[in-house]
């Protein structure tokens, strides 16, 4: 059954909940958003990253001058960097560590 036909199309996702609970996610998790996504909003985020209650290492990366769909636009060389960092455990190019044994850290 397609997502259109669970009712999920023109805003009706709140009629019907809420697809998984973040809580539930235990894997390392990174949230991107351009710092001009007008889908993801700032608020979208800290829910979010907040609800990972089980995720061992947890980062939220707001890409500047990006929208929704930084994939194609000219700082998606950003974006590639901060998920290669991520991925390899690295320092983000702030200096703040992406894993600090253990401990959930945040970065906007």
């Amino acid at each position: 059954m397609a997502v259109h036909e669970r009712g999920l199309r023109g805003g009706r996702m709140l009629e019907v909940g809420r697809l998984f609970d973040p809580a539930d996610i235990i894997v390392p998790t990174m949230i991107v958003r351009g710092e001009w996504d007008s889908y993801s909003t700032d608020a979208d985020a800290k829910w979010l990253f907040d609800s990972l209650k089980h995720a061992p290492v947890k980062r939220d990366v707001k890409i500047a001058r990006g929208t929704h769909f930084m994939h194609f636009e000219e700082n998606r060389f950003d974006l590639h960097e901060e998920t290669r960092t991520f991925l390899a455990g690295e320092r983000t190019r702030q200096g703040r560590p992406s894993v600090l044994k253990g401990r959930l850290v945040a970065q906007s």
